[in-house]
């Protein structure tokens, strides 16, 4: 799979789909590393999936065969200072070096990507604190080997400090720009904390609703609901002197992009640059122009309130046999100190009386996919919103 990646790295909607292939086989594919990646796709000792450093945008076949070379050589590197202290700085320059941390490669070495940026406590960025610092140490070195009688004297180098930063790791711009680096959302998805809802609650991904592809959704039916992130928004003028709107939104399966003409200045504040909405849609044949399906919007709103909206309260209904140890024990893996907004019912039924005993937990929890999931797995049980 990994040789097949390899082939195709330049076509990104493949990548994604072999990556799908991956997970049903139960293969973990996982973003680069300078400790595990090879230049192209490769299996780690692990048996996963690494991403190929030559594969990050900016990279380049010579300072990635440079960063293995010489792992390969002397040992994989302890962190950020080891790695700085031992990299070839005449292939691996700063841009390469931007690369690998916002594609996540220097991740291994515990810092968060942001901190590569900010100031320290001198007032110098720390990505070029380290490279100069990896500079010195390699020009001391040299110096100390070229000595005539090899007895110059030791100094040591400080190690510059990182900066501190205790925001969220995978904030939505390091997630977009990891995504620019090595073509998708790997380490995260800005859409993960909504996995559940739209699986649940969203009828139609955003590239049925293209122009193109509205007859198709509309042989199926006629209301639907879609929902995901706005990735770019587009305001133009027709040649009737309307302005009209092209929109780009983005679900975990594809990207479509939405021409809105009627009523464009009654929803146009609804799309906004990495809004996650939530939209119910009506489609309606043109009552003049044959084979036109016109799109009209019920309701557009945040995805986060239409969650916590439409899942109140959650009822398990599991049978009273597969009620036992091994089912309470996934439970509570997800309901333990969880708090949120969802009620959670569990209805255990004696399928020889079809008699229900239901029991509420005491406090309301976040559900999440993994734990629908879980639960799904044990035969008869039932998860439904309410």
């Amino acid at each position: 799979m990994a040789a097949i990646m390899t082939r195709r790295r330049n076509d990104i909607k493949e990548i994604t789909k072999l990556m799908d292939e991956c997970r049903l086989m139960g293969i973990t594919t996982m973003g680069p590393d300078v400790n595990e990646s090879f230049s192209e796709f490769g299996v780690n000792k692990h048996g996963e999936i690494r991403f190929g450093l030559a594969a990050v945008k900016n990279m380049g076949e010579v300072a990635a065969e440079d960063i293995i070379s010489e792992r390969e050589k002397n040992g994989p590197y302890k962190d950020i200072y080891d790695f700085a202290e031992r990299i070839n700085y005449a292939s691996v320059n700063r841009r390469c070096l931007e690369a690998l941390v916002y594609s996540g490669a220097l991740d291994s070495f515990g810092l968060k990507r942001q901190q590569y940026f900010l100031a320290n406590n001198k007032g110098d960025i720390f990505l070029d604190a380290l490279i100069k610092y990896g500079n010195t140490c390699q020009n001391d070195k040299m110096q100390a080997q070229a000595s005539l009688f090899g007895d110059m004297e030791e100094f040591s180098i400080t190690k510059p400090d990182a900066p501190v930063y205790m925001g969220n790791a995978l904030d939505l711009d390091i997630l977009n720009t990891e995504r620019s680096y090595i073509g998708i959302y790997l380490s995260a998805h800005p859409l993960d904390k909504y996995k559940l809802f739209m699986r649940k609650f969203c009828t139609a991904h955003p590239a049925e609703l293209s122009s193109d592809n509205r007859s198709i959704l509309f042989g199926k039916g006629s209301e639907w609901t879609c929902g995901g992130i706005v990735t770019s928004v587009d305001e133009r003028i027709s040649q009737k002197g309307n302005a009209y709107g092209r929109v780009k939104i983005e679900d975990f399966t594809n990207e479509g992009e939405i021409m809105i003409f009627n009523n464009w200045h009654g929803v146009r504040n609804s799309f906004v640059k990495d809004a996650v909405i939530f939209m119910k849609i009506k489609l309606e044949e043109h009552p003049y122009i044959p084979n036109r399906i016109d799109m009209k919007f019920v309701s557009i709103g945040s995805m986060e309130d239409m969650q916590r909206e439409m899942m109140k309260r959650l009822t398990i209904t599991v049978p009273i046999e597969i009620f036992d140890e091994s089912f309470n024990k996934i439970l509570a893996k997800y309901i333990k100190g969880n708090k949120g907004y969802t009620t959670l019912r569990i209805r255990a039924i004696d399928t020889s009386t079809n008699t229900p005993l239901t029991l509420v937990n005491k406090n309301d929890i976040t559900v999440s996919y993994d734990m629908v999931e879980a639960l799904e797995q044990f035969e008869g049980v039932r998860i439904e919103f309410e």
